[in-house]
């Protein structure tokens, strides 16, 4: 064997090592890091608004405890939206990321949610189920017209 592959599997294994090696709170903060939608973003939330007006502390606490806790069903390779179509809620972190809600509009799949994740220029959409989430974003669509009639 030359001393290259020596060498080469040395390295591979000292980072293995490393890598599996990492506390268990560092790993779960890397996948956290790396996670498209949050468990949990309480403290670092800016704002969470409805048609650009602000939401009162317990609607805007149950909202976010039912934004965490929806099941991520899959991420979207294009808007599945049309880009005209106003959010029924949106959620503003300090970091900069913005999460804009939109009600289903299928009757098929009543507690779907799509979300639209802005972070500067780049946006990824993705879907949510969640029965609570679902109803919240409706009523609220509903409540400032964004929602497009023969919906729901």
């Amino acid at each position: 064997m030359s001393p290259f592959w020596v060498w080469f599997w040395h390295i591979v294994g000292g980072l293995a090592a490393v890598l599996l090696g990492l506390p268990t709170f560092v790993l779960k903060r890397m996948s956290e890091r790396a996670a498209l939608h949050p468990v949990r973003m309480d403290p670092a939330v800016v704002s969470v608004l409805a048609a650009g007006r602000a939401l009162p502390a317990p609607v805007q606490a149950d909202v976010l405890t039912s934004f965490c806790q929806a099941n991520f069903l899959y991420r979207y390779s294009r808007a599945p939206l049309p880009a005209d179509r106003l959010p029924a809620l949106s959620i503003r972190v300090a970091s900069g990321v913005e999460y804009q809600l939109f009600p289903s509009d299928t009757a098929e799949r009543p507690a779907l949610v799509y979300v639209r994740r802005r972070r500067g220029q780049r946006e990824t959409w993705y879907a949510l189920q969640s029965p609570a989430l679902a109803q919240q974003v409706v009523d609220m669509a509903a409540l400032c017209n964004t929602i497009p009639s023969g919906v729901h």
